[in-house]
């Protein structure tokens, strides 16, 4: 779910209507089951324990939202949606290494990253790339 949207079902508190996805990205952190508690708790000294966090977090009807929001802005300290820094660290680039298509310089591109082989779609891809260049440099 990205911050575009609201959870199935959220209303504005009008009866129910769904709000959209402007408000939705203003409004999320009002719903927030961690509002008004105490910060600390959410940024512990190094090696501390983050389980109250994790608790409140697991609670909370927008975890997806701040979840979504702490991975889209790369923040860095703190729970957030219920991820310890490290987990979201994790999950961002499990996203990046996902988001590399087939087929693509990219793609080809991550092959290498990964030291695998490139497959057929992505040396076709790079291929052409590279003939597309040779051609406007040549001109």
């Amino acid at each position: 779910m990205s911050l575009g949207a609201g959870p199935p079902g959220l209303g504005d508190g009008r009866g129910g209507v769904p709000v959209s996805a402007q408000e939705w990205r203003e409004q999320w952190r009002t719903l927030a089951a961690c509002k008004g508690a105490d910060t600390r708790i959410f940024f512990p000294e190094r090696g501390g324990d983050y389980a109250t966090a994790k608790a409140i977090c697991a609670e909370c009807p927008v975890r997806q939202a701040c979840l979504e929001d702490a991975l889209e802005t790369g923040e860095l300290h703190g729970i957030r949606g219920g991820r310890s820094e490290r987990e979201r660290r994790r999950m961002r680039g499990e996203r990046r290494r996902k988001v590399t298509q087939c087929g693509t310089t990219s793609g080809y591109k991550a092959h290498n990253r990964r030291g695998e082989p490139p497959c057929s779609q992505c040396r076709q891809a790079n291929a052409q790339y590279h003939a597309r260049w040779k051609a406007e440099r040549a001109s």
